[in-house]
């Protein structure tokens, strides 16, 4: 059910980053992401609301991913598109790896709720991080268009 909302909610999520700012999006949807594991951490749900939460961690998840793509994009030259993908996916890959290795032997030497609990942990970091981070530092100098609209001392003309 998590992959089903985020597979649902992944393009509306996107153009409401693109219309209320990435910056916004990330922290709603990291916070939303530790709400949801913290509930799931100190509390056993009964199988019909475990399933309901796995739902909106797949919602929340589609909250985040549109709008980290968006800000990481920024982040490739347009002259190496090819390049930097490959180095961010990488990257990314190499989380998805590791991830589930440490999180496995946290929950193998300690418990679930454990693992549960750090991941939880992790991504109150990244809301913070993200909601103290100044709207400029998220994206290049170039800015999006939503970043100009933002910041601009102009009317918004349609554009």
């Amino acid at each position: 059910l998590g992959g089903a909302g985020a597979m649902l909610f992944l393009v509306p999520m996107g153009k409401l980053a693109d219309r209320w700012g990435h910056k916004q999006m990330l922290v709603a949807g990291f916070v939303s992401l530790t709400a949801i594991l913290v509930l799931l951490a100190v509390s056993m749900p009964p199988p019909a609301l475990t399933m309901l939460l796995a739902f909106m961690l797949g919602l929340s998840y589609s909250a985040v991913l549109p709008a980290w793509n968006a800000v990481l994009s920024y982040l490739v030259p347009d002259d190496q598109k090819g390049t930097g993908w490959g180095v961010l996916s990488g990257i990314e890959g190499l989380g998805i790896m590791i991830g589930p290795v440490i999180g496995g032997w946290v929950a193998s030497q300690y418990t679930n709720a454990a693992a549960i609990s750090i991941s939880a942990a992790l991504l109150a970091i990244l809301a913070l991080f993200y909601l103290i981070l100044p709207q400029n530092k998220l994206v290049s100098a170039c800015g999006t268009s939503q970043h100009k609209k933002e910041y601009s001392h102009e009317p918004d003309r349609g554009s």
